[in-house]
């Protein structure tokens, strides 16, 4: 957060026009409208930050499965489905989280950004269990709606089955459970 508000410091006059700019497209129902410049500077660039990263994951994600497209068709699925966190890694994530929601007032960008990786863990796990209980990829895209409709509750929900998964390791343990998928 510290870094986020330096770096507006450093660009302030920027930020400043942007935030004025972006201002006058929201409706006056949004409540950043009525915080402090300093506050609306922290949600814009902290909300930057995030859709960064999130679009470099799924960009990421993306040139992955057109590698494999060409090299090795159908080994992103198995690498997909296999997906997931060290549990020291996770351990980290969560305890930097819950000490930023302790620790420092108005964090809840800092908090989407560190579930951003749980996120994709818990993506992966959902995925897994589709193709293992054989249902319909309809199901994968209403949770991809519901990620969108129901945010920021439902992302955080599929990040703590990210979490359990990296520390429970719930695949092996549902994976007796499933006859292996036809070939």
């Amino acid at each position: 957060m510290s870094v986020v508000l330096i770096l507006s410091k450093w660009f302030s006059e920027g930020v400043d026009a942007l935030i004025s700019n972006f201002i006058i497209w929201l409706p006056d129902t949004y409540q950043i409208v009525t915080q402090p410049l300093e506050q609306q500077k922290l949600w814009l660039v902290s909300g930057l930050m995030t859709f960064s990263i999130f679009s470099t994951v799924i960009c990421l994600l993306i040139s992955r499965w057109w590698q494999s497209q060409l090299y090795n068709p159908g080994g992103f699925q198995k690498e997909f489905h296999n997906l997931r966190l060290n549990n020291r890694l996770t351990q980290g994530l969560v305890l930097s989280a819950i000490l930023g929601v302790v620790l420092i007032r108005d964090s809840f960008m800092l908090v989407q950004l560190l579930l951003v990786p749980l996120l994709i863990s818990g993506i992966s796990l959902v995925h897994w269990t589709v193709q293992q209980m054989r249902l319909s990829s309809g199901c994968l895209v209403i949770m991809y709606v519901a990620l969108l409709m129901f945010s920021p509750i439902f992302p955080f929900m599929i990040a703590c089955l990210g979490a359990v998964d990296s520390q429970c390791r719930l695949r092996l343990k549902l994976e007796s459970n499933f006859e292996p998928p036809p070939k």
